[in-house]
């Protein structure tokens, strides 16, 4: 009997024992739903979004006291501009833009390395125009590198210009290292959308800024170095498409440079091909003289009730207009053509292709005594006699026909000479009055291109 009890209370004793430990391993690890239910409250990461910062999520057990909340940070907007997946893009040479100089003022031309260099001589501004426009008004981006060689001044890309009326300008200041957007009315009048602010992101000085404008219908977005800076809206000039570079200094011989330039704009959808195509007569422009410059280096302007362009040379030599605007590249096959009047002095009169760059073609006509030339990539200067020229006092019709390799010229509408050209003169045009004494004036009348399609 007594080693009967003592074995029951053993066994007791020993269930207790087990039974103590089972309970103890439960408060320690927890059931086994608990667990589960913990690791099914993990989620995939979300993906991060540009400009702004992903926390992973923390996963706590019921028993862990809950955290003090912080403040979110502040991320800076990225602009919604047009994702240019589909875009035509564009690389601008040095050699569109103007080759020029004045002494004590300024000089401007290609340098090694396909850059654009422009000195300021003198304390003031140089606007530099490219050949040819963005082919897209509403939607596009610009993008080039600038660098303040020497002196002090600031540098700025300018777009959606439209002449006589105004355009739009994105500057940076790398000497104090600031930025600023502005629309320009009347085209000296500088409407600060912006005004200088200072951005941490201007490399300062003598450093590389790339400055990059994105256009997407009112809004126009502007970066530096990659670095997003602001977002304005304005519409005013938002059908203008030529650009260019401009440079304002305020310390004399200041030195700027332009290069590694970029546009690019969405390829517009492809036409759906018809099977049969309807010729399309000629596309006139007539160009008013109202479009033309007034009042420039030389005495020009409208004249006569705005019916006639005048130009009046001051000096022995050539006065040259060259208009804003130029002939688009992809039109192969074009005329120029006007009425010119000699009506006081002695000289002759003409058109020009490509004036004051490279590749340039110059028909001229001498009303005083019936001859013309055509000058093609500066050759030598033949004068030839025509009997379809008027010396009489009255206006002669001029007219150069532009195709693909030849370029033919009519007075009168009769054909004077054909000749062959290995490249076409960049699309810039003007109005010519030279002479060999210092006074003349000319009337242009009746200017028109003609898109020969």
């Amino acid at each position: 009997m007594k080693r009967h009890t003592r074995s029951t209370s053993m066994i007791v004793a020993l269930c207790a024992l087990v039974f103590c430990i089972g309970l103890a391993a439960l408060i320690v690890h927890g059931s086994p739903t608990a667990a589960s239910n913990t690791q099914g409250a993990r989620s995939e990461p979300a993906q991060p979004l540009e400009g702004s910062r992903v926390y992973a999520p923390l996963i706590m057990s019921e028993s862990t006291p809950t955290p003090t909340s912080t403040a979110t940070p502040t991320v800076t907007p990225t602009p919604s501009a047009t994702q240019l997946s589909e875009f035509i893009e564009s690389f601008p040479s040095c050699g569109g833009f103007p080759h020029d100089s004045s002494p004590d003022w300024y000089w401007q031309g290609c340098v090694e390395g396909d850059i654009y260099e422009i000195q300021r001589i003198n304390t003031s501004f140089t606007q530099a125009w490219y050949a040819s426009g963005i082919g897209s008004r509403r939607t596009f981006t610009l993008e080039a590198d600038a660098r303040l060689v020497q002196g002090a001044a600031d540098y700025r890309l300018f777009f959606n210009n439209i002449w006589y009326q105004g355009f739009y300008a994105f500057g940076v200041n790398p000497v104090d290292g600031t930025f600023a957007v502005w629309r320009v009315d009347k085209e000296t009048d500088w409407a600060p959308l912006v005004d200088w602010t200072y951005s941490p992101h201007i490399h300062r000085d003598n450093a590389v800024n790339r400055l990059k404008v994105v256009r997407d219908e009112a809004q126009i977005s502007v970066f530096v170095n990659g670095q997003y800076l602001t977002t304005v809206s304005d519409e005013t000039y938002i059908t203008g498409t030529s650009w260019g570079v401009y440079a304002r200094n305020w310390v004399p011989n200041s030195i700027l440079h332009y290069f590694n330039m970029a546009i690019r704009y969405p390829r517009p959808p492809t036409p759906t091909p018809t099977p049969t195509r309807t010729p399309q007569p000629p596309l006139v422009v007539e160009i008013p003289c109202t479009q033309l410059p007034q009042f420039g280096e030389f005495p020009q302007g409208c004249v006569e009730n705005n019916s006639a362009y005048g130009i009046q040379r001051i000096a022995a030599g050539v006065a040259e207009v060259i208009p804003p605007g130029s002939i688009p590249e992809f039109i192969p096959n074009f005329s120029l053509e006007g009425d010119l009047h000699l009506v006081e002095g002695e000289g002759a009169y003409g058109l020009s292709l490509g004036p004051n760059f490279g590749t340039r073609l110059l028909f001229a006509v001498n009303p005083v005594d019936g001859t013309y030339a055509l000058w093609y990539q500066f050759s030598q200067v033949t004068w030839v006699s025509s009997p379809h020229i008027k010396t009489n006092g009255e206006a002669n019709h001029l007219k150069i026909l532009h195709n693909p390799g030849t370029v033919s010229v009519y007075v009168n509408h009769q054909l004077l000479t054909t000749t062959s050209i290995d490249q076409s003169p960049n699309r810039m045009w003007g109005l010519l009055n030279t002479g060999t004494t210092a006074y003349g004036i000319v009337y242009f009348r009746n200017l028109k291109f003609t898109n020969l399609r």
